[in-house]
């Protein structure tokens, strides 16, 4: 479960996570919670095993995005059932008027932050690493990050299609 957050209030994150409190719906036995057909359950043709597991396995992940996020982690992270965060460092450093430098002396220190903040708390660290490209991947997880996305579709396609033009 991923939710986007650009703000701070503890009701915002429940608002968004469209739950109410969020150990009713993680922990109770009731469980309300919408599923769709993705590759989790292999678009439908294992749906029934998917069910099996569904609320066990459950994982709250928020998606610090925002600068008013970043500096209200500590807020954002101790609601009850945030398991991990990950941050969206475009969106950060563009926010702050530095889009994409990620070298910059303010985006590095508000990156460094949020990791203290996540060690502190205990909770897992998480980063966005958006280039299709081993070594950016390789310098983020030396970074303290304890789980990394790596890049998006478009651009390992795009860039697929580029090595073959390239080889014709």
């Amino acid at each position: 479960m991923l939710v986007r957050m650009e703000l701070l209030c503890q009701w915002l994150i429940q608002k968004r996570m469209l739950l109410g409190p969020l150990n009713q719906y993680i922990i109770s036995p009731k469980r309300k919670r919408g599923v769709g057909l993705a590759r989790a359950q292999e678009y439908g043709m294992d749906f029934e095993k998917y069910k099996e597991c569904l609320f066990e396995n459950v994982i709250v992940i928020v998606k610090i995005e925002h600068v008013d996020a970043s500096n209200n982690l500590e807020e954002i992270l101790s609601v009850e059932g945030v398991d991990a965060s990950i941050i969206g460092p475009y969106d950060l450093s563009g926010l702050i008027g530095y889009p994409g430098e990620f070298n910059r002396k303010e985006v590095k220190e508000l990156l460094n932050q949020y990791i203290d903040v996540c060690k502190k708390l205990r909770k897992c660290p998480g980063l966005h690493s958006v280039p299709a490209n081993i070594e950016q991947f390789n310098l983020r997880k030396d970074e303290r990050y304890r789980f990394l996305g790596f890049s998006l579709d478009a651009l390992f396609l795009s860039q697929c299609i580029e090595n073959c033009f390239e080889e014709m």
